[in-house]
Formats: C-alpha cells, structure tokens, sequence
C-alpha cells in the first residue's frame, strides 16, 4: 500500500508539471503559535540537528514567534546570532499532497531544512552557514502590518524526502550582529491537498497563496518573476515580466506566453505611505536585452518605457482613481491612461491592479518641450517642467520651500508648502533651469498675492492657466479629494513660446477620494479646497485656490464650467453607466482580489465610515455617494457666482473694426493643439448671438474665418501644418480680443 501510495503521489508530481498541480485546495499543517523546540547560538559541527532523528530532549520548548524585539514574539530569546528551531509533523498519506509551500517572516537570514534536506534560504551564502558566516540585512514585515514571505518547495524534493508519517522542519534564522535590536522567525508551512477533504488545517489568513496555472483569468495578467531579488524602495531590480490578454472573451492562463509583452523590465516599490500596504505599488521601466528602456505599447497603450503598477488595496471599488482620470480627460486635458489587470508575482498572486502611464514629459503623455541639461538660458530655459507638491523622499528626489503668507479673509496663518522637481529629474536639472522654476513660482504667487491679483495683465492670469487651475478644482471637489491641495499634486509648464503658463495636472491619487474621509459628514458636504488650511510635518497645502476663488472671473468661470460639464461628462447617468460596466468588467477578478486581500470588511485601515457588506454594496454605495456630492455641488455652486460691473464693455453705440483690439480675454485649450481646439468665452459673451472668428498667420495672413453660436464655448477643427497662430474673435458689440494658438501636428 505505501508503495502504491508513493507511485500516487509521484503521478500527480508528474502530471502537475504538465497541468501545474493536483491541488483542489490548500491547508496549513504547521503555524507560528505551535509548539516549537529551540536553542540559540549552539554549535552543530555535524550537522544532525537539522534531521529527524536528532534527540532534542535537552533543547528550549516554546510556542512561535520566536525573536525579540518587534513586540511579535510568544517566546522571546536572548539576543543572539543564531535561533535554532525545529517542529514535527504527521503525514498520513502523502499521496495526497501535491505541493507545499514554506511561508517565513525573519530578520535577517535564513536556512531551512525538510527531513535534513535544504528546501529554502535568504541571505546567507555558505553552504553550512555558521556564527562566522556573512548575513544580509533584512527587516520582518509582518509587525508592521506585511505578509511572509513564500517559498515554493520544489516537487522532486516532496517527492524524494517527505515521509508517510513522521517529518521534520528545522529552521535556523541568522542575525547579522548579536546586538542587533531585534530578530523574528514566525513560520508556516501549508500543503497543497488533491482530496476535497479536511486533512489537517485550513489555510491560514496570514498566507498569500501561489497561483496555478489552471487558474482562468478573464482581464489581462501581468506576471513578474524577479528570480530571489526582493523588490524595495531603493534602486531598481531587474526582473522579467509578461504580459498576457487573449482577448475576445478568452481566459488567460499563466502558463501562457506573453502575448502583449514578454521581455526585461527594471522595478522597485513606489510611494509613500502606500509603501507600507500589504499591496504594494510598483514603477517599473521596459528595457531590452542589454539593460536599455524600451519604447513599447501595453494594452492599447501609446508606447513608452516608464509604467506603474498601482495597488486597490485602499479602494475596495477599483474605480476611484481610474473615475477621476477619465472625467479629467473628458475636460480636454491629459490625464494618465489606465487599464486594469491581474498581478502575479513570484507565482503569488498579489490581486487587482492598474497598470498606468507614469506622468513624464513625452508626445503622447505631457506633450511639453523637452529640457536638456544644456538649455540654461533663453525661451531654452522657460520649459518644459513637471514639479509637484508632495512628501519628501530621501531616496529620490529635490525639492524647495515655498512661503505663502497668511489670507486674512479667512483667518489662516502664513504656511511653507514643499514643490519637488519631477521633470527634469532632480538629479539631472541644472542649477540654471533650478533657479528659473523657482523665481517663476515666487513671481507667479506674488503676483496671485498681490493687489492687482485679478488684472488679467498684471494678475495671476499672466502666470496661471485659468481653465486648468478650474478643472483641477472641480475634480478635487466632485471627488471631494481632502489631499488633492497639499500632495501628489502636480504642475507644469511649457516653453514660453509654447505658451508659458503653468497649469494644474494632471490630477493623481484618489485612492482616498470619493468617500467620507477627512470630512465630518456624510451628506456629501464640504469643500475640499477648505482643507488648504490643514497640513501635517512639512506636508503643507499650496495657498493657491482659495485665492484665485476670490476673482470673480475664476469664481464665475469655475461656476459656469461646472454647470456646463454637468450636461456632458459629469452627468449622473453617465458615470453610473462608467462604473457599472467596470464593475461587470471585474466581476470575477474582485472575488480573486478579495479572497488575497481580505479588507471588503474595514481590515485596510482606511477609515471610510462605510464598510461594505459585499463588491456590489461597495459599488452601490459609490454611485449614492457620487448622487449626493453632486446634489450638493449643484445647490452650493452659487457661492461662487459673482456680480460683474458690465459697463465698461457695454457700448452699442462702437464702431470698432477687427483691426482694433480691446483686452477681451477668451481661452484656448488643448494649447498647443493638434487638429482641433476650443475656445472658451468669458461670461458676458455667453448669448445666443452670433461671434466672428479669424485665425491668422502671425503676419496677418487670414486662415480661417467663420461664424459661430457664441453660447460658451467655440470648437474648431482646422487642418493647419504646424506652427503659431492668432485667433481673433468679434461679438456683435464689435469687441475684438486676440490669443496665440500653437498648432502641433
């Protein structure tokens, strides 16, 4: 029978190797709070404690954790170099089990044995490692709210050393100085079962499980091996990764070939305070072969080599950050594409994902002039940048203060609000280009700060893009985003003969938008600009929008903007619409994500007063709360619309020709702009009448003319080779303003 038992599990071995495993499902057969028998700093010349027949009958008895140091131990230990352990267990038939799998938080190293038989390690190099051998540093993850990490047991080592009946781990865990403060080994080891039975244990929650390759997904995966690397905040690793989307309805199986990608990648753990989830997030760079980025399109993606991989784990909906993009979007600005996948990594599986485009300077990404180190002077030096208001990072990044003083209108002291270099990079921007984003951002907020702030000549607007400043505005208050004033908030700015003017976005992070956070109700009340007041360390929002909310134009503007996009993009029925259908999308990758990451029930730490009963009531719950923001916007919007003194633009009586221009300002976006742009009139131009517009070459040579409906705004579609142009509007009371436009094709 043991013979015929042993032939059993040698076939289901084999045939796991062609189908990936027998496994119907897993259980655990030893935890960290079993019994355990330990020694510390012993000398075990010849090797026989790790074996089954060892006598251990004068060594410690505890139940695991053992270490010290992290308040995550039941038995704690002198501090030592080494922590020897080890645990029996009972198989009844092992033709049964079909995989293992060894799980292990520790610090720093380890070395793990099957019946004498090495079966895992980290850190640690010599083959008989001992209280000489050299020991990489690592830190235990699971006091600080992370996982173990797993260890696949090889099948030709199950196969070859595990006993029917008694078995034997054995662990020794190394720490790289005695007087280290602290050293862990919590240890599982789980057992893939092919019976349906209950044989031992169930699975314990503590273990992120590895995915078979018989499982069936239905959205694109992602599948990353890093080969032993650990992935961390520091330099980039490199890895391999495919990715595999079959497409049309078909299931993609990990076993597949990459279809979409197959190839290097570099990657490192990204963030901040995201860095510390469970799930992590991840940028990562496509390269080739010799270690080169690599331009290449992922998921109907334009091509480019910088991606991110960003994590679902404070957002039970996946919807929040995707949402906020395509309304961005929708509002004719750049915003990063996303699309959503499945993460394996290391053969775990690490649930839901949004595979997204890094925000950088790039034609089909922020389509800004680029900046070499050697443009110092000029309308060179005017752009392109990408700065952003955000958390420090001493691992890579330069920033500067900011000093905004304090708003007497609304009672708030003076603040010091951090800006960080993005583009170029901060350890690649000269002191040159340094100098001049800085003296811009000090001109541009002295003059939103000064007493002509609402002159659009001499005003903020000669700095500021109105239109995009409006629009980061009322995305960060339709989602109500408590951080969107203070961090992960971006800027940029063009060349001067591109334009010049620094504008808001794209917008970013709204894994804690949409929600209640932040905010003592939960009738979707409250503004969000309002938290300018708050900030945390060095954290400190940017003064910027509560000021420009006191010039009537903005006001009025950013109220008719509103109401405007309220009929298009920001309909309720819309976004409905957009959020169930990726609901449907995910229908069957939540119960994945779900089952990895047990947090639907409040376990995230995300302090939502909402705490869904299941997917749909988290989706449900989204869509009432979106219904109720915007009631409440749309009967709050009026504080923001003003009176305007309308009588010196008033003339009827004018008889001024187009060749005459008076200080009418209109806007223009996209600008620059490829085939089409939209010109936005100011309000006391909104009619029915009738509006002239003429674009010219920049030497007077007449375009484009035409007639249009004034109403709010003009779209235009030209086909114009590349270069600038004016545009020039008349309204039937014959006032006359002009813009530049840049045409890129």
């Amino acid at each position: 029978m043991r013979v015929l038992s042993f032939f059993i599990f040698s076939f289901c071995v084999l045939l796991a190797k062609a189908q990936d495993d027998c496994t119907n499902h897993w259980e655990t057969i030893i935890l960290p709070d079993n019994i355990w028998k330990y020694a510390v700093d012993s000398a075990f010349d010849n090797q026989d404690w790790k074996s089954l027949s060892y006598n251990d009958a004068d060594w410690n008895e505890g139940e695991g954790g053992i270490g010290y140091g992290d308040d995550d131990d039941a038995t704690i230990v002198p501090n030592c170099k080494i922590l020897y352990q080890r645990k029996q267990f009972s198989l009844e038939d092992t033709s049964l089990i079909s995989q293992a799998l060894l799980s292990i938080d520790y610090d720093d190293a380890f070395v793990a044995y099957l019946n004498g038989a090495e079966i895992a390690r980290s850190g640690l190099l010599d083959k008989f490692p001992d209280a000489n051998s050299a020991v990489e540093l690592r830190e235990a993850t699971m006091y600080s709210g992370g996982y173990p990490k797993n260890f696949d047991i090889p099948k030709d080592t199950l196969v070859k050393y595990l006993n029917q009946g008694q078995n034997l781990l054995a662990v020794q865990v190394h720490n790289q100085s005695a007087n280290s403060s602290d050293l862990s080994s919590i240890i599982y080891l789980s057992l893939g079962v092919s019976s349906p039975d209950q044989l031992y244990g169930p699975i314990s929650g503590d273990i992120v499980l590895p995915v078979s390759h018989n499982t069936a997904f239905d959205i694109p995966l992602v599948s990353i091996e890093t080969h032993g690397l650990e992935i961390g905040r520091g330099d980039k690793i490199t890895a391999d990764m495919k990715i595999i989307d079959n497409g049309n309805a078909q299931f993609n199986y990990l076993s597949d070939s990459g279809n979409v990608y197959t190839g290097k990648i570099a990657i490192k753990v990204r963030g901040s305070s995201s860095a510390g989830f469970p799930q992590k997030s991840y940028r990562l760079e496509t390269r080739d072969s010799a270690g080169e980025n690599l331009n290449i399109p992922l998921l109907g993606m334009p091509e480019e080599n910088d991606w991110l991989l960003i994590s679902n784990y404070y957002d039970r909906s996946f919807v929040r950050n995707f949402l906020s993009h395509e309304i961005f979007r929708g509002m004719g600005h750049y915003s990063p594409r996303i699309r959503y996948c499945e993460v394996v990594l290391n053969g775990e599986y690490k649930g839901v994902y949004l595979l997204a485009e890094k925000i950088k300077v790039d034609k089909d990404r922020l389509d800004l002039a680029k900046l070499n180190p050697d443009e110092n002077t000029g309308d060179d030096v005017t752009g392109g940048y990408i700065i952003k208001n955000d958390n420090y990072d001493p691992l890579g990044s330069d920033s500067w203060f900011v000093d905004f003083p304090k708003m007497d209108e609304l009672e708030w002291g003076a603040v010091r609000a951090r800006f960080v270099y993005e583009y170029p990079d901060w350890d690649v921007i000269t002191s040159q280009q340094k100098n001049y984003i800085k003296e811009y951002i000090e001109t541009s907020k002295d003059a939103l700060y000064g007493d002509e702030f609402t002159d659009p000549t001499n005003g903020y607007r000669a700095y500021f893009d109105a239109r995009s400043f409006i629009d980061y505005f009322l995305i960060s208050e339709i989602s109500r985003n408590g951080d969107a004033y203070k961090k992960s908030r971006f800027f940029h700015k063009n060349k001067e003969s591109n334009g010049g003017l620094l504008h808001a976005g794209p917008p970013w992070d709204f894994d804690w938008a949409w929600k209640n956070l932040f905010f003592q109700s939960s009738n979707g009340s409250g503004w969000a600009h309002s938290y300018e007041a708050y900030g945390y360390g060095d954290v400190q929002p940017v003064r910027l929008m509560n000021r420009m909310l006191l010039d009537p134009y903005f006001a009025n503007e950013a109220y008719n903007r509103y109401f405007d996009l309220r009929e298009t993009v920001l309909d309720h029925d819309n976004l409905s619409h957009k959020i169930d259908s990726i609901a449907a999308y995910l229908s069957n990758a939540q119960v994945r994500h779900f089952e990895q990451w047990d947090v639907l029930n409040g376990n995230s730490g995300d302090p939502d007063s909402h705490v869904p009963e299941s997917f749909e009531d988290e989706i449900d719950h989204l869509k009432d709360w979106i219904s109720i923001r915007l009631t409440w916007l749309d009967n709050n919007m009026d504080k923001f619309q003003h009176e305007i003194d309308t009588t010196a633009i008033v003339d009827t009586t004018s008889q001024i020709t187009l060749s005459e221009p008076l200080p009418i300002k209109f806007s223009i976006y996209p600008n620059p702009a490829k085939n089409n742009f939209t010109v936005q009139l100011p309000d006391e131009y909104r009619s029915n009448e009738m509006v002239y517009l003429k674009i010219t070459t920049l030497i007077g040579k007449v375009i484009f003319e035409e007639t249009f409906n004034a109403r709010s705004e003009i779209r235009v579609q030209t086909d114009l080779p590349t270069g600038m142009y004016v545009v020039e509007i008349a309204t039937a009371l014959k006032k006359l303003a002009s813009e530049k436009v840049l045409i890129k094709n």
